[in-house]
């Protein structure tokens, strides 16, 4: 169980939290067909096999945020990720790429330096509470 568990924490920070571009552009999508089955509902309703008037109203923004997400699913899925897109293509590049292993280690370092440059922690202090 904690395999799935893992999986579905997995795809939930892959759909929230690592493209949040794909995901607004998802949510619009949704929200595009959700308006298009307002307006054609009575057409659409003759329709058996996949009748999307149905569906409630966050139905169709979740499945446009999965649509707009499902390349990043299914290299999360298949292939060993270290949770982003852009780092993975980087890893990709430079396992591709014709150089000699030490220039390979040279590039991993260049990649793990840039990756610690951009994690900013954001350490709060309290609040100042005197009053002069």
């Amino acid at each position: 169980m904690d395999r799935w568990t893992q999986l579905v924490g997995k795809v939930a920070d892959l759909l929230l939290m690592n493209s949040p571009n794909r995901t607004g552009l998802g949510v619009v999508l949704g929200l595009g067909v959700y308006v298009l089955t307002l307006i054609f509902e009575p057409m659409l309703n003759n329709f058996t096999l996949l009748n999307l008037t149905r569906l409630p109203a966050w139905g169709l923004p979740v499945l446009g945020i999965v649509v707009m997400n499902l390349r990043a699913i299914k290299c999360s899925l298949t292939e060993d990720s270290v949770g982003d897109e852009e780092v993975d293509v980087a890893i990709k590049v430079i396992e591709k790429a014709k150089m000699s292993p030490g220039a390979a280690r040279h590039q991993y370092i260049l990649l793990i330096a840039k990756v610690i440059e951009g994690i900013k922690v954001k350490r709060e202090s309290p609040p100042d509470l005197r009053t002069d």
